[in-house]
């Protein structure tokens, strides 16, 4: 007989067989991998922002010894570039080149995680509701498009929810034991989450504001074991870390007094006015973050979390494990919405925890939607079925993640991928001097690393006199250069150069995508080569 969904008061009691959860999270796993691998599978280039964790992977490959220099000069933790030397390390071979190897090496070891997360996610829901409610919401956060997609895209957002939903679920336990082994171990995997992102730390103060609620209950001893348990768990993993960058992250937007690089952030994202200030810039900050945070649960999963949340009012309110990713979720709205007001723009994966959470309560509230559809005199009788809601639910999201799915990712950027050998070849036939002359201008950044000239570091210009040849990487839209949503004062540069050559360069375009009609081009890859400047007081 097919068990029906319920919402018990307690926490999911121990299955009376070993194999209860084992089939579930069998399934789950298979599920998950095979989203990650479609996903991977159909990516023509990788995200822009995967270029410059690739680097960063590099630059740790050396010795142990150089590593303080180059945390210092980052402005992300090393968790997630550490995981992509790893899986470099065991992946790497001598029959492609490198950035043929290390970007993939990144997708590996984002999408790894997105499955991993299978297990903690399933072991959360199953204490806050019960093994059902773990098992559909764990579906439903695989089959989100944006979760699958930037969970395997080569970004830091598999590993930073992996550890982030590992903190959670031994959290969640340690509220209910009372044991402050639970919580240490929460400090723990919140510090581990922390070295992929800042925002990591949300988990352990959350953990921390939760303890103190209940200090009149749990009493002032237990409160304090607790809260040392975190902070003693939090030290041990983040701690270096923060000792050796002289303070708590690199990040000019969650740092104190220093303003954040204007209007340049990365794509999937919404922007904010360029104009707006004071009361009008929070206001419209929190209107971008909620449309955001609506592609981030697939509009339908996130309208099911608010009313899941709604219907388990009573619930929250009685039983503080409730309260730890509620917590968490208030914390990540309140960091997305700083930086968007301070950086100008919000982005739908930067709200993935707030969906992650959001899908719990979606599959949480599912039963209410049963005994209230159940009861319709007309139609009540097709929910005789206690799966039929839940089925319905996962199958709109899937029908809804199909059109997404059947795209290749970045399809729109494989000009900008191929463009890079061109480049490649294009330096090669230069003379010596010319090789020592050159600059490119490339604000997407995908070609000039697939040309190998950008591997390890962007190369610094060469002083002004000796500039040779320019090449400027320029995407179009009705033959003219288009301005992209977020724009770069480099960019403006490379637009000058196309538009308004210097007297006496001559243009060449060296590769233009799709192949066919350069008026109907969609990305160029155009050769500037510069006159040759002769010296003060000769002919």
């Amino acid at each position: 007989m097919v068990p029906r969904m319920t919402a018990p008061a307690a926490a999911d009691p121990l299955p009376p067989s070993p194999y209860a959860d084992v089939w579930r999270l069998a399934v789950l796993v298979a599920v998950a991998a095979v989203v990650h691998w479609w996903v991977v599978v159909n990516t023509s280039v990788t995200a822009r922002d995967s270029i410059g964790f690739a680097r960063y992977a590099l630059a740790l490959s050396g010795s142990p010894s150089e590593w303080p220099e180059v945390l210092r000069g980052e402005a992300h933790p090393p968790g997630y570039p550490l995981s992509i030397l790893a899986v470099h390390t065991l992946v790497r071979t001598n029959t492609r080149s490198l950035e043929e190897q290390i970007l993939p090496a990144a997708q590996v070891a984002s999408s790894l995680a997105g499955v991993l997360i299978v297990f903690p996610m399933y072991r959360l829901g199953r204490r806050l509701f019960d093994r059902w409610t773990g098992f559909w919401a764990t579906l439903l956060l695989q089959f989100l498009p944006v979760f699958a997609r930037d969970t395997a895209d080569g970004l830091s957002e598999g590993p930073f929810l992996l550890c982030a939903a590992a903190a959670l679920s031994a959290g969640v336990q340690a509220i209910d034991r009372r044991r402050w082994g639970g919580f240490l171990a929460c400090g723990l995997l919140s510090g581990l989450a922390y070295l992929v992102r800042p925002e990591g730390a949300l988990v352990g103060v959350a953990a921390v504001v939760v303890l103190l609620a209940r200090a009149g209950q749990i009493g002032v001893g237990r409160t304090v074991a607790g809260i040392l348990a975190v902070a003693i768990g939090f030290a041990m993993v983040g701690g270096p870390y923060m000792a050796i960058i002289g303070g708590f992250t690199n990040k000019p937007a969650l740092r104190p007094g220093v303003e954040a690089e204007a209007a340049r952030g990365p794509l999937f994202a919404e922007s904010l006015s360029a104009t707006s200030a004071g009361a009008e810039r929070v206001m419209e900050a929190a209107a971008v973050t909620g449309k955001e945070w609506l592609k981030a649960g697939h509009y339908g999963v996130a309208v099911f979390a608010l009313i899941g949340l709604a219907v388990s009012v009573g619930r929250v309110y009685r039983e503080p494990r409730f309260w730890l990713p509620l917590l968490y979720a208030a914390g990540q709205l309140g960091v997305v919405l700083v930086v968007g007001f301070k950086k100008g723009y919000v982005s739908e994966r930067h709200l993935l925890p707030v969906a992650l959470v959001g899908v719990l309560f979606a599959a949480g509230g599912l039963p209410a939607w049963y005994r209230l559809w159940a009861k319709l005199p007309a139609i009540g009788w097709i929910f005789a079925w206690p799966w039929f809601p839940t089925l319905g639910c996962v199958g709109l999201v899937v029908a809804g993640a199909l059109p997404i799915w059947s795209t290749r990712l970045h399809d729109d950027r494989l000009g900008h991928k191929i463009a890079g050998e061109k480049l490649r070849a294009a330096e090669a036939a230069l003379t010596p001097e010319q090789k020592a002359g050159v600059v490119v201008l490339d604000h997407y950044q995908w070609c000039q690393f697939f040309s190998g000239r950008a591997t390890w570091s962007i190369p610094t210009d060469p002083d002004e006199a000796l500039q040779r040849v320019v090449f400027v990487v320029l995407e179009f839209k009705d033959g003219q250069p288009e301005k992209p949503g977020f724009d770069s004062e480099r960019h403006q540069v490379a637009i000058g150069y196309y538009q308004n050559p210097p007297e006496g360069a001559t243009r060449e375009t060296v590769y233009f995508h799709p192949p066919g009609d350069e008026n109907q081009a969609r990305m160029k890859l155009v050769k500037i080569t510069l006159p040759v400047k002769k010296p003060a007081g000769k002919p």
